[in-house]
């Protein structure tokens, strides 16, 4: 549950915030619409969610769409950079949520992270040191 919707009335992270990161726009997480009420969220969420396409699978017309509302209930959208451009080039390239991807903003970030930072053998947090040459 995102923090505005759950935390913040009770006070708690008030200034948090929310990223999605997109790995791979095919994997939305396409659901019958009647399952909405199993995941016990507020009814304002509704329309995040709902998403009709012309697929039959899991069901014909309207669904929910997680990925959908992941995009729109985030304070920022991230991919990587080309994956960006991608995405809000066609709607077959975005997997039908390139209006909304558009809508919300994308940012495009490197992917990785520093080895020389995050490394096994030399982190001063890792108390036991190890590196890719040690055997289980």
């Amino acid at each position: 549950m995102l923090p505005e919707s759950h935390y913040q009335p009770k006070g708690i992270y008030k200034s948090a915030k929310v990223a999605f990161c997109i790995h791979n726009i095919a994997y939305q997480g396409r659901f019958a619409f009647a399952d909405f009420a199993l995941l016990n969220l507020p009814d304002e969420f509704k329309s995040s969610f709902d998403f009709i396409d012309g697929y039959d699978k899991p069901v014909k017309g309207r669904k929910i769409n997680w990925m959908k509302a992941g995009i729109l209930e985030s304070d920022k959208v991230t991919v990587s950079p080309y994956y960006a451009e991608e995405l809000v080039s066609t709607v077959e390239k975005g997997g039908e949520l390139d209006n909304f991807i558009r809508k919300a903003g994308i940012l495009g970030i490197v992917n990785g992270m520093d080895v020389q930072e995050w490394n096994p053998l030399t982190d001063k947090y890792t108390t036991v040191k190890y590196a890719s040459t040690h055997s289980v």
